[in-house]
């Protein structure tokens, strides 16, 4: 693949081939950026990449974290890698089957001693190197965290593993998107497994990244045990959780938009001139706003956005969150969102949706 450049100024276009770098680019591309994972697709934000973990005979390339305790296990493979072929799919489910059962005092050691040295400058090294994973995702989470359920579902996750497997590539091959395709339609299990192609471009000071979640990687629509059901979901919800989710699935079918399921979630997804962009993901017991998607996408205009943020304010438990966070969480239990409350959250994403060409 190519892509074509040129200055604004100029006639003539130039075409730039993607850069062919060591695999622990990649690598550090994603203990430095972990929120490169889309969370549109996989319903969860990652927010702590880090490296080199030691699990069993090896060390897993990243270990990721989100905010509310979700794991990912990360391995970075060049597409010339002759291991790209299979040993990948055996390495990250070993990295996976080790991980699996140990307790979170164990993980929080391992996280300690990691040798953040290759990985990060020197000055930003002084502030993380022997944190725990708590101290690490308080940094990057900041006011979405909330320490006993973060220890819990990591807790949770361990004991059932509940995780995400990434392979990241430069480039991917048949054999590759193969294996993910049956693993993801025909294994039963608790972990979800995914291919990450990541085109990366340079040209003179300016670096381009395309990135692209395969096709295969995505559960089927249908008959696959992978993504949550309506009734399992529903089953997790108080009933001001279960009040939402019926607005929500109506005002989507009213519209022609899509409320689909991931591994513990439903995400929102509006369209607009045949592309399609996530604006919700709603959890059994809170709804993650994406405000990137609201404010700063091309799809809904700022005065739109703005009525929606006045909106959102008045709510009690998004008063002091929608401002701060890039990603606020409404909790949906019980005694924390009020009749009145939901009924101003779907007035005001009906009016947003209205809003969109």
């Amino acid at each position: 693949m190519k892509i074509l450049i040129r200055v604004s100024d100029s006639r003539e276009w130039k075409a730039i081939e993607p850069v062919k770098g060591p695999e622990i680019d990649l690598q550090k591309l994603f203990v430095k950026s972990p929120e490169l994972l889309p969370v549109e697709d996989l319903g969860v934000s990652f927010v702590v990449g880090i490296p080199e973990l030691s699990i069993g005979a090896g060390a897993a390339d990243i270990l990721a974290i989100s905010a509310s305790g979700d794991i990912a296990i990360i391995e970075c493979k060049r597409g010339d890698n002759p291991e790209v072929k299979r040993e990948v799919i055996g390495q990250i489910l070993e990295y996976a089957a080790y991980l699996w059962k140990m307790g979170y005092d164990e993980l929080d050691s391992r996280v300690r001693n990691t040798n953040w040295g290759s990985f990060v400058k020197d000055e930003y090294l002084k502030e993380i190197e022997g944190s725990s994973l708590v101290e690490l995702v308080r940094r990057k989470a900041k006011e979405d965290f909330e320490e006993e359920t973060f220890r819990s579902r990591v807790r949770d996750s361990l004991e059932k593993g509940r995780f995400t497997l990434v392979i990241v590539v430069d480039e991917i091959n048949e054999e590759l998107k193969r294996t993910i395709q049956y693993f993801n339609e025909c294994v039963s299990s608790e972990y979800s497994l995914y291919a990450f192609e990541v085109l990366r471009f340079v040209h003179d000071n300016m670096e381009i990244l395309i990135p692209h979640l395969h096709p295969e990687s995505l559960p089927p629509p249908s008959g696959s045990v992978f993504p949550i059901t309506k009734e399992e979901f529903l089953k997790k919800c108080d009933a001001p959780g279960r009040r939402l989710f019926k607005l929500l699935e109506e005002l989507a079918n009213e519209k022609g938009h899509e409320l689909k399921p991931k591994t513990q979630a439903f995400s929102y997804y509006a369209f607009s001139k045949g592309s399609k962009f996530c604006l919700l993901t709603l959890w059994p017991a809170s709804i993650t706003i994406l405000k990137y998607n609201i404010h700063e996408g091309d799809k809904i205009s700022p005065e739109a956005a703005l009525k929606f943020q006045e909106n959102m304010v008045r709510i009690r438990n998004l008063k002091d969150k929608y401002d701060a966070q890039k990603e606020p969480g409404m909790s949906t239990r019980e005694g924390e969102l009020s009749e009145d409350e939901i009924e101003l959250f779907v007035s005001a994403f009906r009016e947003l949706l209205d809003s969109i060409p």
